[in-house]
């Protein structure tokens, strides 16, 4: 783990093995309360990742805020590779296995992400089941009446 930014983790964190948090200088990553985030996660920080209250992060779920654009090496000889946007995973989430969160991705609150899919669009819907490569909302999930 590397630790070059700041780190807020909340009440009741577990977090489990072999989990990768790489934070860049100027980062920042906010962990709310209640938060699980499964074995061999990978989380990467640039600028800002934000988990919310009651998150479940199934085993092996990649986040990241950054990723690399189009090689371009400016005139002192520098390549500049990275773009950055925020993420915010909603209240009471949870990411199926195996599920990759790209930058500049909000999901709303209360959502069940898939096994296996590729958040690329911001997930505006709540209490959805959401999934696919690219992810899309699929069913709701809200409650029925009694």
């Amino acid at each position: 783990m590397n630790f070059f930014g700041k780190i807020t983790i909340g009440n009741n964190v577990n977090i489990g093995s072999s989990v990768k948090i790489n934070i860049a200088k100027g980062g920042v990553l906010i962990i709310g309360d209640n938060v699980h985030i499964g074995d061999f996660c990978q989380i990467e920080v640039e600028k800002l990742v934000i988990i919310e209250d009651d998150v479940t992060l199934s085993d092996n779920v990649f986040v990241a805020d950054v990723t690399h654009a189009i090689p371009v090496v400016d005139g002192a000889g520098i390549r500049r590779k990275i773009l950055t946007q925020s993420v915010t995973i909603g209240t009471g989430t949870w990411i199926g296995r195996n599920t990759t969160v790209n930058p500049g991705i909000s999901v709303s609150a209360r959502n069940v992400i898939a096994s296996n899919s590729v958040i690329t669009k911001t997930m505006l819907v709540e209490d959805f089941l959401i999934g696919g490569q690219p992810a899309s909302p699929i069913k709701s999930l809200g409650q029925k009446k009694i």
